[in-house]
C-alpha cells in the first residue's frame, strides 16, 4: 500500500495516462477502420456502376470483357438473371479457350 501523498499522486497520474492512451487507441482504431471500410465501399460502388454501364450498353465482346476484367481486377463471369453462369461458347466473343 502506498502511504505517501507523492506516491498516491504518481499512481493516480499514471492511471489517468494509461486510461487516456487506451481510450485514444480504441477511438483511433474505430476511426481508421471506418475510413478504410467506407473508402472500399465507395470504390466498389463506383466500379459496380462502371460495370453496369459497360454491360448495359452493348452485347459482351472480347474487348468489353477484357476492359471489364481490368476495371474490377478479376475475371469476369457473365451470369443470367437466374444466377446461372453463362458458358463461354454462348458469349460469341471469339476468345480462345
Amino acid at each position: 500500500m502506498i502511504r505517501s501523498i507523492l506516491g498516491k499522486l504518481l499512481v493516480f497520474h499514471l492511471a489517468v495516462i494509461i486510461l487516456t492512451v487506451l481510450i485514444n487507441a480504441v477511438f483511433m482504431h474505430y476511426l481508421v477502420h471506418n475510413h478504410i471500410v467506407e473508402g472500399k465501399r465507395r470504390e466498389l460502388i463506383f466500379k459496380g456502376n462502371a460495370v453496369i454501364s459497360l454491360l448495359s450498353a452493348q452485347k459482351p465482346t472480347d474487348f468489353l470483357l477484357t476492359s471489364l476484367e481490368e476495371i474490377i481486377g478479376a475475371s469476369a463471369w457473365i451470369t443470367l438473371k437466374d444466377a446461372h453462369i453463362l458458358p463461354e461458347d454462348r458469349l460469341n466473343t471469339g476468345r480462345k479457350k
